[in-house]
């Protein structure tokens, strides 16, 4: 009896200081990445993206489903030219996220510098998909389609497009005869 109670009342003490214990890590961990994070975007802002690369891959060891500075990593990393690591990072953005329109932007800058309009232009539509009234979504579909936009027009143009029959369908007009009247 009595050995089983003090049993259970030590058990009872190690678990609330194991918790007391988890609960103070994870306090410095976030602490230390809220510096990290810091840190990161002091070295984005004075141009050693290098370094604010490794110092948000610190910080999302911490905070794995931190948006807002996987978002900021993703872009980070297109600065530095590592686009297949902006592809992954941007993907690991949860759909109902609310980066996920940055997410979109970011995953359509990635294939812009991959010179893969087509995928560009899918997230560039998902984007406005995303937010309609967007701007920064509105500007990101017309940087991602205006070889689209030349191609159409080309179509149009060629003989046999749309300009071709609306020129068919305007009535000509007559050029006035000129006559070598002593002008000048």
């Amino acid at each position: 009896g009595l050995g089983a109670g003090l049993l259970v009342a030590g058990c009872a003490s190690l678990d609330t200081q194991a918790k007391e214990s988890a609960a103070a890590r994870a306090e410095a961990g976030s602490a230390k990445s809220d510096v990290s994070l810091k840190l990161a975007r002091a070295a984005r802002d004075a141009g050693d993206t290098a370094s604010a690369v490794s110092l948000y891959k610190s910080v999302l060891e911490t905070e794995p489903g931190n948006g807002e500075v996987r978002i900021e990593l993703g872009r980070a990393q297109l600065d530095i030219g590592a686009v297949d690591d902006a592809i992954a990072t941007f993907g690991k953005i949860a759909p109902d996220s609310p980066q996920q329109l940055d997410a979109a932007l970011g995953l359509e800058r990635a294939h812009l510098m991959l010179r893969e309009p087509d995928k560009a232009l899918g997230f560039a539509d998902n984007a406005v998909a995303l937010a309609p009234k967007s701007v920064q979504a509105q500007v990101g579909r017309g940087v991602a389609c205006p070889g689209r936009s030349r191609a159409r027009a080309r179509e149009r143009l060629a003989p046999g497009g749309h300009a071709a029959a609306r020129q068919r369908a305007r009535p000509r007009r007559r050029r006035r005869a000129r006559t070598g009247s002593g002008r000048g």
